[in-house]
């Protein structure tokens, strides 16, 4: 072992080692503490001591040079103090904020690697879609912005689409719409919701809208619109066509909130369960009551009820609420 090792047991080694090892320029001194060792064992205690040390000493941070600060502030004040949003103290990180056509305002931020400009930027943005900047070593922030302005034009019609359902309805999810968010759910009133899923690249189109409920109340909304969707109008924002569909306004936010109303599962208290996003799609069929229900949640509350019977796949027993 000891003739071996210092010839190729480096070599040898798995990648991750051989790595840190070269990394850190420590193969001199690994093969010093080899040649000084006594025994196998000691070698190997000496080996622990030197890799606990690698692996807890914090790599080095690459400061940029000084034409990167320079480079920065130059291209800061070519865009204007009123597009500036924020600086990080580095200047590692810039935020930009541009209104589009319709004064809706939006945030870019923009990390700046420390060999900028040869590197491309990061940038992060809150639009539906996964969207690339072009990048060569001659572009500037400048151009960036140009192409943020591109992409802010891109969306127009489908944020135009959204910001209509958000201040015309009774949006219950998400509580707080960011502009990359292409779902609402939509409160209808009696334990009653629909979901829009929006298309950012036809925001006009039909899309598919479930009802959840019980049958008393979502059962004529889910008929009328599989009965009215021959009137679907592209020409008209998506809240419009919907409400032509169910024959009646969507219902909007009000401004004190029945503390009976619900549409979480009324066992877990949760809209959503677990990782699975299992929504609550059973309701009780009291009109009195119209409770809504995880199908797994419900089914676990009826199986532990010695009142209960099952038919095939079908269990039968009392509302947790209303019995």
């Amino acid at each position: 072992f000891f003739m071996l090792f210092p010839l190729s047991g480096i070599n040898n080694c798995c990648p991750s080692l051989k790595q840190l090892l070269q990394n850190r320029n420590q193969e001199v001194i690994l093969r010093q503490r080899l040649n000084q060792s006594q025994d196998l064992e000691s070698f190997l205690v000496e080996l622990k001591d030197l890799l606990e040390r690698l692996l807890s000493a914090k790599p080095k941070q690459i400061l940029p040079s000084p034409a990167y600060y320079s480079r920065v502030v130059k291209e800061i004040e070519s865009l204007g103090m009123d597009v500036l949003a924020g600086l990080h103290p580095s200047l590692e990180s810039i935020q930009l904020r541009l209104k589009d056509k319709a004064d809706r305002e939006h945030l870019l931020e923009v990390q700046l690697p420390p060999d900028f400009p040869q590197s491309r930027p990061n940038c992060k943005l809150s639009v539906p879609e996964k969207v690339s900047f072009k990048w060569t070593p001659q572009s500037s922030l400048l151009d960036i912005v140009e192409q943020f302005t591109e992409i802010l034009e891109h969306y127009q019609l489908f944020w135009s689409v959204m910001d209509d359902i958000d201040q015309n309805t009774w949006v219950l999810e998400p509580e707080l719409p960011s502009r990359h968010i292409t779902l609402r759910r939509i409160a209808l009133g009696n334990h009653t919701t629909l979901t829009l899923e929006i298309s950012p690249e036809n925001p006009l189109a039909q899309p598919n809208i479930p009802v959840m409920g019980s049958n008393a109340f979502a059962g004529p909304i889910r008929e009328a619109i599989v009965k009215n969707s021959h009137l679907w109008d592209q020409k008209k924002l998506v809240r419009e066509n919907v409400e032509t569909l169910i024959g009646k306004k969507l219902p909007p936010r009000p401004k004190i909130i029945d503390p009976e109303f619900s549409v979480e599962c009324g066992i877990c208290y949760s809209f959503k369960l677990g990782a699975t996003d299992e929504l609550p799609t059973r309701s009780c069929e009291n009109i009195q009551c119209n409770k809504p229900f995880h199908h797994t949640c419900l089914s676990e509350w009826l199986r532990s009820l010695p009142s209960a019977r099952q038919s095939f796949d079908t269990i039968y027993g009392p509302c947790p609420y209303c019995n």
